[in-house]
């Protein structure tokens, strides 16, 4: 059965769930990306289902049976003003970057391309109204407090973008 999707994304996923940082992003996120997990979006145009072959399944496991599973810091509290986006940055994001260099290398879309100017980060809030930054960073210091969250990136997934609803759909454990 093909599977007729819109858009997909690869994401890094961490190793633990932050207890009530789901329904905070549920409560923030103003679109269809909310049900996606708590993650950091790696390449953000990926391969639709259907041009995913056996030889791009097969890069995606080597990279994660050789690619170990690393500590990261996610430290409030940035934003992207024009387009009301509220994160967290994922601090040190030298290991993202070799991750993120490692598949460039073996995926035949992103082999000869440019080093991106992707801004590594953990979305909780988009599409609020401005006003409201100061009340959402508020809430967001009430219930997780102002200290960075200790992460460990875990698993690559594949998202995709089907009528309008996002799920997952395939996932690849870090070593």
């Amino acid at each position: 059965m093909t599977v007729k999707a819109d858009r997909s994304i690869l994401i890094l996923l961490p190793d633990k769930k932050i207890e009530g940082i789901e329904d905070f992003r549920k409560q923030h996120i103003q679109s269809e990306g909310k049900e996606v997990p708590f993650h950091i979006t790696l390449l953000p145009d990926f391969y639709l289902p259907n041009e995913l072959d056996d030889n791009i399944i097969s890069k995606l496991k080597l990279i994660s049976n050789t690619f170990p599973k690393f500590d990261f810091k996610a430290v409030p509290i940035s934003s992207f003003p024009t387009s009301k986006v509220i994160y967290l940055s994922p601090v040190p994001a030298g290991s993202i970057e070799q991750l993120v260099y490692k598949i460039k290398v073996l995926l035949p879309r992103y082999k000869d391309k440019e080093r991106s100017a992707h801004i590594y980060h953990m979305t909780l809030a988009m599409g609020n109204p401005l006003d409201q930054t100061n009340e959402i960073i508020e809430d967001y210091f009430n219930k997780f407090g102002k200290e960075p969250l200790l992460l460990k990136g875990a698993k690559l997934a594949i998202y995709i973008k089907k009528q309008g609803k996002w799920s997952e759909y395939q996932s690849f454990e870090l070593s």
